[in-house]
Order: structure tokens, then C-alpha cells, then sequence
């Protein structure tokens, strides 16, 4: 049983009790107000997905339509497309790029270069934050 301390007008042990349930249920709520945007914003990123896009198109004619569209091109490459051209010639004419039976040398060049570009933009996010990620 518990111990009621009434001298002097001392507080009871069940007082206590209750001012620490109290105390514990303020931090709780505290701490659900804290969690939720950080659910709701993992939520948004991993869970809310985009139904997945279902093509018929080759690699060949999807290249074509990045190419085709200025700012698909640019958010894919970070250049214009102009650039992007000169680059395949480039690569065609001077150092032998060819297509094959199962890639066109546009493709390939596309492949290549998004290799380069997001490798680049994952070492400077490393610069970024000290290389303590990736």
C-alpha cells in the first residue's frame, strides 16, 4: 500500500505519482509532435510512390525523347543539348565510338555520360557533408 505523507501540508506519494505520469505523458507528446513530420516527410519519399511506368519504347527511341524535350535533357545531363551532340560527335569521330547490334552509339554515349554525370554530383555531395556519407 502506499505511504501518504500529510505533515505540514506535505504532498501525498500518490501526488507524486501522478505529477510524474503527467510529466511522462507531456513528453510523449512532445515527442509524437517531433516524430510526425520526420514520418510524414519518410512517408512522402519512400512509401508515396508513383505507380511504375510501363513503356514499349526502345532505349533508342526513350533517349530520343529526353533529347527531344530541352529540360528533360538538361535535368537528366545538366547540359544543353547542343553540348550533349557535340559530345556523341566528338566521341563518334574522334575517338571511334561505334554502335553495335544491340546499342546505338547515341545510347551509348547517353549511358556514358549519365554515368559521369551522377558519379560527379555523389563526389560532390561527399565534398558537401565531409565524407561522412555514401
Amino acid at each position: 500500500m502506499i505511504e501518504e505523507e500529510e505533515d505540514d501540508g506535505g504532498s501525498t506519494s500518490e501526488d507524486e505519482i501522478i505529477s510524474m505520469c503527467c510529466n511522462n505523458l507531456v513528453e510523449a507528446q512532445n515527442l509524437i509532435l517531433q516524430l510526425v513530420p520526420i514520418l510524414g516527410m519518410y512517408s512522402d519519399n519512400y512509401f508515396v510512390k508513383l505507380p511504375r511506368r510501363v513503356t514499349g519504347d526502345s532505349g533508342l527511341d526513350w533517349v530520343q525523347e529526353t533529347l527531344a524535350r530541352d529540360t528533360q535533357c538538361y535535368n537528366m545531363f545538366r547540359v544543353e543539348r547542343p553540348l550533349f551532340n557535340r559530345l556523341h560527335n566528338t566521341l563518334v569521330h574522334s575517338y571511334g565510338l561505334k554502335s553495335s547490334t544491340k546499342m546505338t552509339s547515341v545510347e551509348a554515349c547517353y549511358v556514358f555520360y549519365g554515368l559521369l554525370v551522377h558519379h560527379s554530383q555523389l563526389d560532390r555531395l561527399r565534398t558537401v557533408l565531409g565524407g561522412l556519407w555514401i
